[in-house]
């Protein structure tokens, strides 16, 4: 499947372009002396400028606002172009996955919508009143509604959760499922940076499964809970993550990985609460490099999502910086989070 190019919807992406961050705009928001000198340097950014908010220190306040902006450029940029509405959408289906998995775990759990609607991520595409009208249904009607429109094998959920009684597999499964949906839509499209994207979703794919692995082992968990959590779509052979998953240890588990060419994500990393989010961290340095190669095409129809995803990247850097700031944390750390 060929997309085909909008130049005008390309023209207003590079007219955003300067706004990025650049290095010296991380290294000055990390020399920041608390969250609100943090916040105050952010905001003189113009993409940033709405993330003023009325307590800095309100760690669900600030993700929600900062995710908000960034759902709403993806909603802004979805304006111009249909085809590019549909190719956001089948990109955010993870976002929209971890809302629809929260109201799947939130029913056993007995949360009321009002526990729930707090920790909804903005839906640039679906509004909240959605979200509420499938919170009404039974668990078996929201698992349905979603095995008929995006996820295929959602009811799968529902079996596995009526044999463990665990509401968090309900929101693994839904999770899991949208990366390989996601991956599958993709992996059809053709030309304008679609194989530099498609290779980029496969190793986030990749890394998050060995992560999954490796937190599981650290967790005691099961390899047929942690398998269920797997998504089935990579370049890690399936025998390979069979393999691993018969590792008794997290300590395996990396010294497999380190003689592989996802070694770099583990170099130098000894202590376990560390591993995840350095090697995020690290992922997101090599995307970061990959994604932005198609900028250089001004004539690719996939420019509009190279320039989120690089933003995407960003916003997470950013909130991570945030974090560091209100725990009072310092050091060379920080540094790592700067995705270019």
């Amino acid at each position: 499947m060929r997309l085909s190019t909008s130049y005008f919807l390309n023209g207003i992406v590079y007219a955003r372009l300067p706004t990025l961050l650049s290095r010296d705009s991380f290294e000055t928001l990390i020399l920041t002396k608390d969250v609100e000198d943090f916040l105050s340097r952010l905001t003189s950014n113009p993409f940033y400028y709405d993330l003023k908010v009325s307590d800095p220190k309100d760690p669900l306040l600030f993700e929600k606002r900062l995710m908000t902006i960034l759902m709403n450029e993806f909603g802004e940029l979805s304006k111009y172009d249909r085809k590019m509405r549909e190719v956001m959408e089948y990109y955010l289906l993870p976002y929209r996955a971890r809302n629809l998995g929260l109201l799947t775990s939130s029913k056993p759990m007995g949360l009321t919508w009002g526990e729930v609607s707090r920790l909804i991520i903005p839906d640039p595409f679906t509004g909240i009143d959605f979200y509420e009208t499938l919170y009404s249904l039974s668990l078996e009607s929201i698992l349905a509604y979603l095995e008929g429109k995006v996820l295929r094998g959602a009811l799968e959920a529902l079996k596995v959760f009526e044999s463990t009684r665990d509401p968090t597999v309900l929101e693994a499964i839904v999770m899991k499922l949208s990366y390989e949906e996601r991956i599958n839509y993709f992996a059809k499209l053709r030309g304008g940076g679609a194989e530099a994207l498609l290779d980029c979703l496969l190793l986030e794919a990749d890394v998050i499964n060995i992560l999954t692995i490796y937190k599981g082992k650290v967790m005691g968990i099961s390899n047929d809970v942690i398998a269920l959590n797997v998504i089935k779509a990579g370049y890690l052979y399936p025998t390979v993550i069979l393999k691993v998953l018969e590792y008794r240890s997290p300590r395996e588990v990396m010294d497999y990985f380190l003689s592989t060419e996802y070694g770099f994500l583990f170099e130098g990393i000894s202590e376990a609460f560390e591993v995840a989010l350095r090697a995020r961290n690290r992922l997101n340095k090599l995307l970061y490099l990959k994604i932005g190669t198609i900028l250089l095409d001004p004539s690719s129809p996939l420019l509009p999502l190279a320039y989120l995803k690089l933003r995407e990247i960003e916003v997470e850097s950013v909130r991570r910086i945030y974090h560091f700031k209100r725990l009072g944390l310092k050091g060379e750390k920080l540094r790592e989070v700067i995705p270019l």
